[in-house]
């Protein structure tokens, strides 16, 4: 686990790594987006539903929540590295870039 200072982070940049636009970030990670009704989805993960751009589901295993959550679990990233790599993302990086997490599993 990363315990160094730069893995506490202010309440603004968690605002911004917990809001970060879901649809936009799985596009750059290589995920082919697709819209279902009111919802997005990917082509790669059919069970995966993107509510409002913010938070999304994957009904075949019951988990979601927000960005951090998904590269926790799709990217087998540490909780510090996703809030980084979304800050990074997001264009508020706290000083290098993370790196581009790995797709784990679909």
């Amino acid at each position: 686990m990363d315990q160094t200072p730069t893995a506490r982070f202010t309440d603004d940049e968690m605002e911004v790594a917990r809001n970060t636009d879901l649809t936009d970030l799985l596009a750059s990670l290589g995920y082919h987006i697709t819209t279902k009704g009111r919802y997005h989805s990917t082509a790669e993960m059919d069970s995966l539903r993107i509510k409002s751009r913010r938070t999304w589901i994957r009904y075949s295993e019951q988990v979601g929540g927000d960005a951090i959550t998904f590269l926790q679990h799709f990217h087998n990233m540490s909780f510090p590295d996703a809030v980084k790599y979304l800050l990074t993302f997001n264009g508020h990086s706290r000083d290098a870039p993370a790196a581009l997490p790995k797709r784990t599993h679909d």
